[in-house]
């Protein structure tokens, strides 16, 4: 994590103590899901089988017995699913914990919840959407194993990890507690096919709290919307931060990403980290579409960093330019434990994207506040812009 370690120094840095906070109830007002929108999203399923009625005679109630046999031969039989109405425990029989099929639906209901069985992997997913289309998952509630995890490495443990998958749909999970992302985006294996990103996913007020790694990470998506999400109480492995867009190799697409209100709380280091360093290593063209509306960040050590270019012998020998966008609409900034509301890095002055972050009117102190800082930094970024709108 090249792009974090000059956040990880000096007095104020990140590496002080951290501990964790409750998330203000103004927060996750909304968030909750009611009983009206259970209704409808049951009436959305088509003949749906309760995956209760797969489980064996006399089952435990409690979350303490592992059912990811049962679950997983009933989810391949069925398409549209219910969750039992009580914890149900999950194990990492192979990489994952559940997978779903294409062009079905899940329904978690009030107290339904997954809870991932303690293992030593550096890497899993407990609800597995790799290389599938058309699914809706409705309320999921998942808790991983980061309190208990039998291992010390790694930091690709997934509450749902989405790769490849094209069409899904995320309305109001709530997902904690995970080795590495609460909820994962990227690409499917194959190194030379850019069209296996994740495409066309929509989440909907999702509340991540307490993963290990990031909230939400992106590596790789097309048509990225997310409405609402709440990121909060994030660390143990770098980057540490709420939201994460940050594509791993050249083949990666990072376009029409749109992230709406999202909500960044307590995270040890970042609310929202930008970081395209490794998009350039490589011959293929990028061009990056990356949209945020009305971000809020509150007690992370900073609330945007945002690094276009790297400073290593890679970044300086790339003469590969990203092209594109990146629009940042009135970020509020509180409590930055590293005093700074942002950051951002060019130290190569090639970025090519063009990086517009603006403000209203009525938010013209933030504006300044956060121009002040920019400039504060002795490297400036090519290619960016701060305004008010008139």
């Amino acid at each position: 994590m090249i792009w974090i370690l000059e956040l990880c120094s000096g007095p104020e840095s990140v590496a002080q103590s951290f501990k964790t906070l409750p998330v203000p109830e103004k927060y996750l007002a909304g968030y909750e899901v009611t009983d009206q929108e259970r209704i409808a999203a049951r009436a959305a399923l088509t003949n749906p089988y309760d995956l209760t009625n797969a489980l064996p005679p006399g089952y435990d109630t409690t979350g303490n017995t592992d059912y990811t046999d049962y679950l997983r031969a009933a989810i391949e039989k069925h398409t549209d699913i219910i969750m039992p109405d009580f914890p149900v425990k999950v194990s990492m029989k192979s990489s994952y914990g559940i997978a779903m099929k294409s062009n079905t639906k899940m329904l978690f209901q009030k107290n339904s919840k997954l809870v991932m069985e303690p293992n030593a992997r550096s890497d899993y997913a407990i609800i597995l959407l790799w290389n599938r289309k058309n699914i809706t998952v409705y309320f999921a509630n998942i808790e991983g194993d980061r309190a208990h995890h039998k291992g010390k490495e790694g930091e690709r443990g997934m509450g749902i990890s989405i790769a490849g998958s094209d069409n899904i749909k995320l309305i109001k999970p709530k997902i904690s507690d995970c080795w590495g992302d609460g909820i994962y985006l990227g690409s499917y294996f194959t190194k030379t096919d850019t069209i296996n990103a994740a495409s066309n996913v929509y989440i909907e007020k999702a509340f991540l709290n307490k993963n290990r790694r990031a909230g939400l990470g992106v590596t790789s998506a097309k048509n990225l919307l997310v409405d609402g999400i709440v990121c909060s109480n994030t660390y143990g492995t770098d980057p540490q931060s709420g939201i994460v867009i940050e594509p791993g190799v050249n083949f990666h697409l990072i376009e029409n990403i749109i992230i709406n209100d999202p909500l960044t709380f307590n995270n040890k280091a970042i609310g929202i980290a930008i970081n395209l360093i490794k998009l350039r290593w490589g011959l293929l063209t990028r061009k990056v579409g990356i949209t945020i509306n009305n971000s809020v960040d509150d007690n992370s050590a900073r609330g945007l960093h945002v690094s276009l270019t790297g400073n290593n012998q890679q970044s300086r020998l790339a003469k590969n330019q990203l092209t594109g966008y990146i629009n940042i609409s009135n970020p509020a900034f509180h409590n930055q434990r590293y005093k700074k509301n942002l950051r951002i890095n060019d130290f190569q002055q090639s970025n090519g994207i063009d990086v517009h972050i603006f403000w209203d009117k009525k938010n013209n102190e933030v504006y300044r506040r956060s121009l002040s800082d920019y400039n504060e930094q002795s490297q400036k970024a090519k290619n960016i812009r701060f305004s008010i709108k008139k």
